[in-house]
Formats: C-alpha cells, structure tokens, sequence
C-alpha cells in the first residue's frame, strides 16, 4: 500500500486480497504475504463484527489479568482468526493464478510470547508453503523455540528460512545465523535493508551461512 497507511486486515480484508491477486500477475518464483503481521483489532469495524459474532461488546483495552472473562479470550481468539483469514484468502488469491508458486510468510517471537499477536502456524502450515522466521535476536532459547514451534506445527518435509541481515552489528548477525542454522533452519534469505547496505561487513557476515549450506548440501540459498 505505497504511501498509504496499512489497512486494518478485518476492515480492509479485500484490500490485502486484491494486491495478493495483484502481485500474482507478475508470476514471480515466490510470494511474501505478510511479516510479523499484527494489528490492533479495536476499531470501529472490528468491534461491529466482534459483537456480531460472539454476542457481546469488545472490551476498550486489553487486560491479561482478565483473560478468564469471555469478552477478554474471546478478543484474542478473534484476532487471531483474522490472521487467519488474511492468510487463507491471500494465498488462495495467488495460486489461482499460480497454482505452483511458493507462497509464504515471515513471523517472529514478537508474535509468539505476546498473546495479543499470536500466530496460528499450524492453520497457516496448510496454507503456506512454508513458515519462516526472523529474530533480531543472539540468545539461543530465543531461536530453539521459534525452530521447535515451526518445525512442530509444518513438519520435517518443508525448509525452514532464516532472515538474516536486519541487525546493524556483524557478529550478531553470525551469530544469529548460526542459531537458525544449528537448530533447523535450512534455507536463506539476506534481507539487505536501507540502513544495512551501508554496512558491508553485515553482507561479509551472512557469507558463513551461504558457504555453510553450500558446503554441506544442507539447504538453498
């Protein structure tokens, strides 16, 4: 949505469809729905169509010590069904065009430790091509419980991307990436932002990752 704030994906479902439907015209090798997608579900839209599903108002503002009451999981449940939605439609909108394309998306623990954010992987795994994950992070838990989640909800049979690139200093970008790589990531993307392309030792600092997965047969590239 060039120049335009993004849309609520509940309000402006059919927007985000349209430019799926849209970027398939192209017939590119592979289609990236969405990253780290969250929303704030309060507005006046979603609020109507909360109430119409569940019966009851949406609550003004979140509260986790109030998680027990209806109105507060069923909010939580709501947006993630959103997503949900979002993902389906999007993907089916691309392989109706492109019946073989790799369609996917990128997630992070951003939208795993906050429930207010979370991810249905598993739904989205029937979907998608396959889940990925960044991180901007070099502690290890960190990415043993984003690869165990990913792995868990698609399975063995499907690569696992790592998105490396988008941290400023180089030794944790390698360090970064061999926690993706050593706990199940087997493919890799180098997202060159607008700030990192003025660092070429970031760049010198993924090549471990590409050599390693050229070396060893792991993965692509």
């Amino acid at each position: 949505f060039p120049g335009k704030k993004r849309p609520c994906p509940y309000a402006g479902h059919d927007d985000y469809v349209a430019a799926a439907r849209h970027a398939a015209s192209f017939e590119a090798d592979g289609y990236y729905l969405v990253d780290e997608f969250t929303f704030p579900g309060n507005c006046e839209v979603c609020r109507k169509g909360f109430k119409e599903k569940y019966g009851m108002d949406m609550p003004e503002e979140l509260d986790f010590h109030r998680l027990a009451e209806p109105p507060m999981h069923n909010w939580m449940l709501f947006k993630m069904e959103v997503i949900n939605d979002l993902i389906w439609d999007m993907a089916a909108a691309v392989r109706k065009a492109c019946p073989d394309a790799f369609v996917f998306h990128v997630t992070s623990p951003n939208n795993h430790f906050r429930l207010e954010a979370y991810h249905d992987l598993e739904t989205h795994s029937q979907w998608v091509s396959t889940n990925n994950s960044d991180l901007y992070s070099t502690q290890l838990e960190h990415t043993r419980y984003m690869m165990a989640y990913i792995r868990g909800a698609q399975g063995n049979d499907r690569p696992v991307y790592t998105v490396n690139g988008c941290m400023y200093k180089p030794e944790d970008v390698a360090l970064n990436l061999r926690h993706h790589l050593m706990c199940g990531a087997n493919a890799l993307w180098y997202f060159s932002l607008t700030f990192s392309r003025m660092y070429p030792e970031v760049m010198e600092a993924c090549d471990e990752g590409f050599r390693m997965l050229r070396d060893t047969g792991l993965g692509d590239i």
